[in-house]
């Protein structure tokens, strides 16, 4: 009854607090855990470098070519284009959902008549 990927992370992380040793039943030590951890991981990377899902730019086409990081540029968006951005997602926001402006009018009434009376 849960996500499968949420269970999947859960399996893959070495926090996972249900690790215990399959013989005696107690908690694994960091050390088991690590190496447990390093083990799967290790096993999913052989895996994929074998399989067909490997993402090859080479064979996806002959044009593509493997980019750099050092290509990538660092160009960013002004702060009044972005601030502009958020301001119209959110008015067209509250536009769309009227309801919730009135119930977030009513619960600044209500926090306002609290700290009113406890001041």
């Amino acid at each position: 009854m849960s996500n499968p990927a949420d269970y999947f992370m859960s399996m893959m992380s070495m926090e996972n607090p249900n690790e215990t040793d399959s013989d005696s039943g107690r908690p694994k030590s960091e050390a088991e855990i690590t190496k447990e951890y390093n083990r799967k991981i290790n096993y999913l990377n052989e895996q994929y470098q074998l399989s067909d899902l490997k993402n090859d730019h080479a064979f996806i086409s002959r044009e593509a070519l493997e980019i750099y990081p050092q290509e990538i540029s660092g160009t960013y968006s002004p702060w009044l284009l972005q601030l502009w951005l958020l301001v119209k997602r959110s008015w067209l926001n509250n536009m769309r959902l009227p309801d919730a402006n009135i119930v977030k009018v009513a619960s600044i009434a209500v926090i306002a008549i609290f700290i009113n009376l406890l001041f």
